[in-house]
């Protein structure tokens, strides 16, 4: 991903951008940093054999434990998609930064500055630093190398389609 969009998409999920340009109060996105005053009407894709459907269920969410829930539940159902990807894809009105805790935010921003900056967090080697540190790191390069080869995969999937569509279409003539 290039800066910019890294940058255009921080900014998108920005909650002080949120509150100035009014998202929540205008109903254009959900936010589950502080609990809605009503319940949440969402559509939740129905899971057949690890695919979702076109149909979907009604489901009334109060809080951001429920919301939390109910994507565990979904990820199980979908284990080979990112739940921030799920987030996107499936409740789109739902800011995906309103459902991490804040401690998790400074683990995700401490990864980034030390992959894109090459500085660790705290002074000394990768050896020297907290273990919790090298926990999250280690999990958060795990998530994203496994996202980054399922979206390879998925092109090449979608190249080998095209190729072989190609190839029947040039036999047909």
């Amino acid at each position: 991903m290039w800066k910019g969009q890294e940058r255009q998409r921080s900014a998108a999920y920005d909650c002080e951008r949120c509150d100035e340009l009014g998202f929540v109060e205008e109903g254009k996105r959900i936010c589950f940093q502080i609990d809605p005053e009503d319940p949440v009407p969402l559509l939740v894709p129905i899971v057949v054999n690890g695919r979702a459907s076109a149909e979907a269920d009604l489901v009334e969410v109060r809080d951001q434990n429920e919301m939390l829930t109910l994507l565990c539940q979904l990820k199980e159902s979908l284990p080979e998609v990112p739940v921030f990807i799920l987030v996107l894809t499936y409740f789109k009105r739902v800011c995906p930064a309103s459902l991490i805790k804040w401690n998790l935010l400074g683990f995700l921003d401490m990864e980034h500055r030390a992959r894109e900056f090459h500085k660790l967090p705290y002074p000394g080697e990768m050896g020297d630093q907290p273990n919790v540190v090298v926990e999250a790191f280690d999990t958060i390069g795990v998530a994203r190398s496994e996202w980054e080869r399922d979206r390879i995969e998925k092109m090449q999937r979608e190249v080998k389609a095209k190729v072989n569509q190609d190839r029947r279409s040039a036999q047909q003539m």
